[in-house]
């Protein structure tokens, strides 16, 4: 299993993550609070996607 399959399912299953998470989902993108747990967790935030042309 890829190392980040593996680090998805380890996350995925912790209840804190699961809190930050749905938190996380809700924010506007670019405030503190968005980068804040983006930070705790490391996750890496593309942005908004746009239509490929």
């Amino acid at each position: 299993m890829p190392e980040t399959e593996l680090a998805w399912e380890y996350l995925r299953r912790m209840p804190e993550y699961r809190h930050d998470y749905a938190l996380w989902s809700r924010l506007m993108p670019d405030t503190p609070e968005f980068r804040a747990l983006a930070h705790k967790w490391g996750l890496v935030c593309s942005g908004r996607s746009r239509p490929f042309n």
